[in-house]
């Protein structure tokens, strides 16, 4: 019947919706030499992270997608990937740089 039907492909995209919605969330800041400390990323509830970078007094921000999956994390730049690793004390690592999250 068309009620039953209707209650089952909301809750599909109901389960959908929470697998996607990995939870992951929070600003990680680089730690490092070379300026990586100028590094962070934020990620958002949505799926968008929001990079925020400066060298040579300029700053620049960049909006992609990411995804959480396991302990890996992928941002979506364009048609690249880069993954970054959560490691033991909840830091970001890849690209060389180790990001680890800013307590608020």
């Amino acid at each position: 019947n068309v009620k039953n039907t209707i209650k089952m492909l909301l809750a599909m995209n109901m389960l959908i919706f929470i697998a996607c919605n990995s939870g992951f969330s929070g600003k990680y800041k680089g730690e490092g030499p070379m300026g990586l400390s100028t590094i962070a990323i934020e990620f958002k509830s949505n799926g968008k992270a929001q990079i925020t970078g400066g060298a040579m007094g300029m700053t620049s921000i960049t909006e992609v997608d990411f995804k959480k999956e396991g302990d890996q994390v992928k941002l979506i730049i364009g048609d690249q990937n880069q993954i970054f690793t959560i490691d033991n004390e909840g830091c970001l690592n890849g690209m060389g740089a180790k990001l680890c999250k800013v307590k608020e």
